[in-house]
């Protein structure tokens, strides 16, 4: 008897065939075929070949990942006896997804504006043909066994993306926007995408942005915990209660970061029963910081700009170093900022931070900096010193 497996493209033939192993070519074997699910495909009746060998008549491979063969060896020719002699064997035909990896790049391709309905695999969802809903693209990731979208226009998610990678087409004002809508992005990253709606997730399993804008033309992003790798923050975010969140190299991105437009708005949950814990460094522009009413909400980091905390604010703790200031409008929170220089029109402090970081004597000019050896130019723009170095 027979009993295997292979990889077959969909399409492709199944090689259906059975060996009898004392050679007896006066049977008449039948394979009864069912899909992963248990789904029957029908029976395929196998005529003998030669010594012994039986074969069946071609039948394509499904769109599914596998199909199992059942032989069954009967004795007369209406398959009403079933052979006592010969017992049942099986074989197992995957899927050949290789083609189908290469087809797709491994990721689903959809494109609200100029994609199509569909979930063919094969034919929905590639680069060329790209499906118009997510709704599809999650049916082909499923069947592809793939985690990852290529997404270009708006969605609203929903259903839960948990697990997947997101990549984005987007610039600040036109692109990939993604609205959360409450759905639960556990350990989703999300690259190059405009965020906006409430993110939820499991406890622990914080999803990452990357490359992302958060929180534009009115549109709030809440609920929010994570990290946030070069993202622009925009009119609201609001973090959710008890969860840490960590901006690394990220900036405001409405207005002028040094000061002049609109400062971006970090909401802290109101009446927190939790700490909230945020993170900010190598932050770039002007925040306000709202709600920061929990004795343990806490905001920390390196900053090039402006923390202005509002009346909202009435407990908790502000520590931040770098360039800039911290105005404090709050009613009871405490600020840390001795490291903070916070005014930069007086450039003797600025240049007092550079000798004290380059560990070396520092003599200046208005426009350079001359510390052991080398020179810098100096440019001070509003709250902002930038030293470039020249030799």
């Amino acid at each position: 008897m027979s009993g295997g497996s292979a990889g077959i493209a969909i399409g492709e033939t199944l090689p259906i065939s059975l060996q009898i192993d004392d050679g007896n070519t006066g049977l008449f074997p039948q394979a009864s075929l069912h899909d992963d699910t248990g789904a029957s495909l029908g029976s395929v009746d196998l005529s003998h070949v030669a010594d012994g060998m039986y074969s069946g008549a071609a039948f394509a491979m499904p769109d599914a990942p596998w199909v199992s063969s059942t032989y069954i060896v009967y004795t007369d020719a209406a398959h009403t006896t079933e052979s006592t002699a010969y017992s049942r064997s099986l074989d197992v035909f995957a899927r050949d997804d290789s083609a189908l990896m290469s087809l797709y790049g491994r990721k689903v391709w959809l494109n609200v504006g100029a994609g199509s309905p569909g979930s063919v695999l094969g034919t929905n969802g590639t680069e060329a043909n790209p499906v118009d809903n997510m709704a599809d693209a999650l049916l082909l990731a499923a069947a592809l066994g793939v985690k990852t979208l290529h997404v270009c226009g708006s969605v609203t998610l929903a259903a839960p993306l948990a697990g997947f990678a997101v990549d984005g087409v987007c610039t600040q004002n036109f692109g990939t926007t993604i609205d959360i809508n409450g759905q639960d992005v556990s350990g989703t990253t999300f690259t190059a995408c405009r965020i906006q709606g409430a993110v939820a997730y499991s406890p622990g399993e914080y999803p990452t942005f990357v490359d992302c804008y958060l929180g534009f033309f009115g549109s709030a992003v809440t609920g929010l915990a994570g990290t946030l790798y070069r993202c622009g923050i925009g009119f609201v975010v609001e973090f959710i209660d008890g969860g840490p969140c960590l901006l690394v190299d990220c900036y405001t991105a409405l207005g002028d970061v040094t000061g002049a437009g609109n400062p971006s708005r970090l909401v802290y949950p109101a009446a927190g029963a939790f700490f909230s814990n945020v993170v900010l460094i190598g932050y770039r522009g002007d925040v306000t910081v709202e709600n920061m009413d929990n004795a343990t909400d806490s905001l920390t980091g390196t900053i090039t700009g402006t923390v202005t905390l509002d009346a909202s604010c009435s407990a908790g703790t502000v520590h931040v170093s770098g360039i800039g200031e911290v105005v404090d409008g709050s009613a009871g929170t405490t600020v840390v900022d001795d490291q903070l220089v916070s005014n930069v029109d007086d450039l003797d402090a600025a240049i007092a931070l550079f000798g004290a970081l380059s560990g070396a004597p520092v003599t200046h000019t208005p426009t350079t900096i001359t510390a052991g050896g080398f020179s810098w130019t100096v440019a001070v723009v509003g709250p902002n010193v930038t030293i470039t170095r020249v030799t």
